[in-house]
């Protein structure tokens, strides 16, 4: 059964969006912040950027994708895209959120040795391995326990930096966040999960659809992660209009003419 015509439509425009997104970004927004050209960035701005090139890595392969039959690739990188841009939306809202993620990475390190030691200590067979991370418990233990109660007193586990689950931390930024969430977060997870929920009993259209669903949801998502790391820099001290050429980028693919991608232009850096 031949994909219709429409379907192969909305996804090559929707694809189309992504790659127009990403050729702004490259113009206007990697070059600055990834060759040093606007300063040494601090440990907040270091923490936007790494966020920032997951996204930029991701859209890449994307990229290369050939057709809707990557739809649990593409799925998956609509998930991470969107994972992204609630992080650094949530990194943008809370001023002492350096500080609280900086000791959440050590928690999870000392989490995850505790865990390895735990399971493996009777091995013999690790015990060279089990010594790395023992020694770092020896040394880091006391001091990241000490430290995670006076972040968060009384908590034994830390899940999050921001204390909030996914849901919580989407409705808390309400707005997008909070629809792409309640909409579409749990279908894209059952394209990355084990399982089959999401393609059984489904037709070539139905993929395809979900494929386009995925591009709308990566579109949007590029879009608030460049408006975040835009944001971190205040590169809109440099460029006004730099906002405004993130939806002139993602609109253009869907006009049909020279006049309406002029008219388009016109009205979106007024």
């Amino acid at each position: 059964m031949a994909l219709s015509s429409e379907s192969s439509a909305d996804i090559s425009r929707f694809f189309a969006s992504i790659k127009s997104l990403n050729e702004l970004d490259r113009l206007e927004v990697r070059n600055l912040v990834n060759t040093g050209l606007i300063g040494a960035p601090t440990n907040r701005e270091n923490y936007f950027l790494l966020n920032y090139n997951r996204a930029v890595l991701s859209v890449d392969l994307l990229l290369t994708l050939t057709g809707y039959k990557h739809f649990q690739t593409v799925a998956n990188i609509g998930r991470s895209m969107f994972e992204i841009a609630v992080e650094m939306w949530m990194m943008q809202g809370e001023s002492d959120s350096t500080e609280k993620i900086t000791a959440f990475i050590e928690c999870e390190k000392l989490r995850a040795a505790r865990k390895i030691v735990k399971y493996g200590v009777n091995d013999t067979k690790k015990a060279a391995l089990l010594s790395i991370y023992m020694d770092y418990i020896k040394q880091n233990g006391d001091r990241i326990d000490a430290q995670q109660q006076r972040i968060w007193p009384g908590k034994r586990k830390v899940g999050h930096w921001s204390m909030k689950d996914m849901a919580q931390r989407c409705k808390l930024l309400g707005g997008e966040f909070d629809e792409l969430y309640s909409f579409h977060y749990a279908e894209l997870s059952w394209y990355v999960h084990s399982g089959v929920i999401g393609v059984a009993n489904v037709d070539q259209d139905t993929i395809a659809h979900l494929c386009g669903i995925a591009f709308q949801i990566i579109v949007k998502c590029y879009s608030l992660i460049l408006e975040a790391i835009i944001n971190c820099f205040q590169m809109y001290n440099a460029d006004d209009r730099l906002k405004k050429k993130i939806v002139l980028a993602r609109m253009l693919p869907f006009t049909e003419s020279e006049r309406e991608r002029a008219a388009l232009a016109r009205v979106s850096l007024a």
